[in-house]
C-alpha cells in the first residue's frame, strides 16, 4: 500500500513476498537439497534419554528384593538400598513382574511384615518398638472435627401460601 495525495494506493507488487530472496539475503542461486528419512525426523521426550539396561535378575538377587518387602514394604527407594546394582526404577518393574507371575509370594511379603532394622537409625529395632506401633493392618481413624450448628434462615412464606 501507497499514500498518494492523501489517497491509499493498493500497490500489486507489495502483495506478494519472496520468501526465497528474504531467506537467502537477496541471492538467488539454487539451494543444496537435503533429504530426510522418517528415522531422523521424529524426536520427543524419550530422544536422549539415558536408559541403564537391566540385566537378569538372579535367584539371590530375588531372595533379596523379597527381604526388603517384607522389611520395608513397597518403598522401593530402601530396597534398592540392598541392591547395589538396582536401580529404583529397576525394583518397581521387578514389583509389577512378580505381582503378575508370584501374587502370592507378594502378598505374603506385604503381610509378614518383620520391620528388623530401622531405615533411620540403622538400629535393630527391639520388641517394645515393635510392639507399640501400630499393626500394618489396622485401619487408622483419623479424629473428626465437630461441624458447628447452623441456625436456619426461616424462609419469608411466599404471597400466594398466604391466607386472605
Amino acid at each position: 500500500m501507497r499514500v498518494v495525495n492523501g489517497k491509499l494506493i493498493l500497490d500489486d507488487t507489495s502483495l506478494f513476498v519472496d520468501h526465497a530472496n528474504i531467506n537467502n539475503g537477496g541471492n538467488t542461486e539454487p539451494m543444496d537439497v537435503v533429504e530426510e528419512s522418517t528415522a531422523d525426523r521424529y524426536v520427543n521426550s524419550g530422544t536422549y534419554l539415558r536408559r541403564i539396561k537391566s540385566q537378569r535378575w538372579t535367584p539371590k538377587e530375588t531372595e533379596v528384593f523379597y527381604q526388603g518387602l517384607a522389611k520395608w514394604g513397597t518403598d522401593f527407594s530402601l530396597i534398592a538400598s540392598m541392591l547395589p546394582n538396582r536401580t529404583q526404577k529397576h525394583i518397581k518393574y521387578k514389583f509389577k513382574k512378580e505381582e503378575q507371575i508370584n501374587p502370592k509370594r507378594i502378598t505374603e511379603a506385604l503381610v509378614r511384615r518383620n520391620p528388623g532394622t530401622s531405615a533411620v537409625t540403622g538400629e535393630a529395632e527391639t520388641a517394645e518398638s515393635t510392639q507399640t506401633a501400630a499393626p500394618a493392618s489396622a485401619p487408622v481413624v483419623k479424629p473428626t472435627r465437630k461441624t458447628q450448628s447452623r441456625k436456619v434462615k426461616s424462609e419469608k412464606p411466599s404471597p400466594e401460601s398466604v391466607d386472605r
